[in-house]
């Protein structure tokens, strides 16, 4: 075993009692104190998410969209999904409700943590049945002024992958499926994660190192987390694009597709693209 290796497993058995410990200080306030007492789903959150990011060497610089206006109303943030941090990185900078898959939900200490704060879990692949269940839920968040945060590729997938938007969370805005009236007027957010640099090389140029950053369905979840411990330091951009206002699209499939190519070509031109 060469220095390096050594000083990467330390580093992450370092970071590891980090994050165990940051789980065991954060998770009964946020349950005892912050959710039932001062009903705050936010504060705690953001502070966590910060914590987290530094202590695994990332460096999240949010570029504001200048051109949007302050918002007086619930927004709908969505982004492209390139790992399975990306939660903690928009956190960092965004209070909303998050949107996840259902199998999270069940997961010891990030399962517990996303239930605390009220988070919205999806059934995938079954047909749609829980549309009406989940339109409900964010009819309630939005209606209570919270943001929602949601990853509409439904999955992590490689930078820049140009695939359909899963449906059932967008279309809420034009086509409400619960029993729970959505009152409020909601903006659209687009946003894109990027990652510059790994361990202070360029990503791009260094596809061995940004590999280990990345997530796809084929990699062992254990190995994943390992190899993200392991890593010295990453840099990532999130860009704030243009709010869109849903009522200037006719129906939904025009505005979903809208959405997509919004997504697809402000990863393609890069930070610049605002």
């Amino acid at each position: 075993m060469s220095n390096i290796e050594l000083m990467s497993y330390i580093r992450a058995l370092y970071r590891l009692a980090g994050l165990g410990m940051i789980g065991i200080l954060a998770l009964p306030l946020q349950i005892a104190i912050a959710g039932p007492v001062f009903k705050d789903y936010n504060t705690l959150p953001r502070i966590v998410a910060r914590a987290v990011t530094n202590l695994l060497g990332m460096d999240v610089r949010f570029r504001k969209n200048p051109e949007n206006p302050p918002r007086t109303k619930p927004a709908l943030f969505v982004s492209n999904h390139i790992s399975g941090l990306d939660p903690f990185v928009m956190f960092s900078f965004k209070s909303a409700v998050s949107v996840g898959k259902y199998e999270v939900r069940s997961l010891p200490v990030i399962g517990w943590g996303a239930r605390a704060i009220h988070s919205i879990f999806v059934r995938r692949n079954n047909g749609g049945l829980d549309i009406p269940h989940i339109h409900g839920q964010l009819a309630q968040a939005l209606n209570a002024g919270r943001n929602i945060l949601v990853f509409p590729q439904g999955g992590v997938r490689p930078p820049g992958h140009d695939g359909p938007l899963k449906k059932g969370v967008l279309s809420i805005l034009f086509s409400n499926l619960s029993d729970v009236p959505l009152t409020q007027e909601v903006t659209v957010v687009p946003h894109i994660l990027r990652l510059t640099h790994v361990n202070g090389k360029a990503a791009d140029s260094n596809p061995s190192l940004s590999d280990q950053f990345y997530w796809s369905d084929d990699r062992n979840v254990l190995r994943y987390i390992w190899d993200v411990l392991c890593l010295k330091s990453a840099r990532l951009e999130v860009t704030e694009l243009q709010a869109m206002n849903p009522k200037d699209y006719p129906d939904f499939t025009i505005f979903a597709e809208a959405t997509r190519e919004i997504l697809k070509q402000g990863y393609a031109r890069g930070p610049d693209f605002v």
